[in-house]
């Protein structure tokens, strides 16, 4: 659904998407150079509901993807707890460890939507695990979110909020929602 989707045709109504955008495609442009100069490096791209967050990292995972051929997944922690759930069970076709070391390894991830999930003490430790590991490797972990960041704290927990706040910018995206029906406007 988001594959095709680019910086240049995200529609921008005001200065700050502009800015928004802006601040994407300088963290594709920047990201290697500042991790080889051993500094965090992550965005956290937060607003209200139907503003483009999804949309406008689905533009740098494939910015990074197809013009520089970096391995980067954009995914809901949900979907991540899912598959992590999904090798507890008998006769599972992943293992746990390959599923997390998936995770782990991906040279950027991208947790969509984060804080929209039950938030129970059992996926704030899955999370953490795959945070923990990433920032141990100096992998960039950016995030979308409705969430302010106090909010976000709260929902995934102290010490995964610690570690992806460390050189994190945030970027705030704001006005009308994109799903909204033309003749609501």
């Amino acid at each position: 659904m988001f594959a095709h989707k680019r910086f240049d045709t995200f529609e921008c109504a005001t200065e700050q998407q502009r800015a928004a955008v802006a601040a994407c495609h300088e963290f594709v442009e920047t990201w290697q150079e500042r991790q080889r100069q051993g500094e965090h490096t992550s965005l956290w791209i937060l607003g209200p509901m139907g503003t483009g967050k999804t949309r406008l990292a689905a533009a740098l995972v494939t910015a990074l993807y197809l013009d520089d051929g970096v391995e980067a997944l954009l995914i809901q922690p949900k979907h991540m707890i899912d598959r992590l759930r999904d090798t507890w069970e008998r006769g599972a076709k992943e293992k746990h460890r390959d599923v997390l070391r998936e995770f782990i390894e991906v040279e950027v991830l991208v947790l969509d939507d984060v804080g929209t999930s039950w938030g129970s003490e059992a996926e704030k430790v899955q999370l953490f695990e795959i945070v923990d590991g990433r920032y141990a490797d100096g992998r960039p972990t950016l995030l979308t979110s409705n969430k302010q960041p106090m909010q976000l704290r709260d929902a995934i927990g102290e010490r995964a909020y610690d570690r992806l706040r460390h050189g994190a910018r945030v970027v705030p995206l704001t006005g009308e929602s994109y799903r909204r029906p033309r003749a609501e406007a």
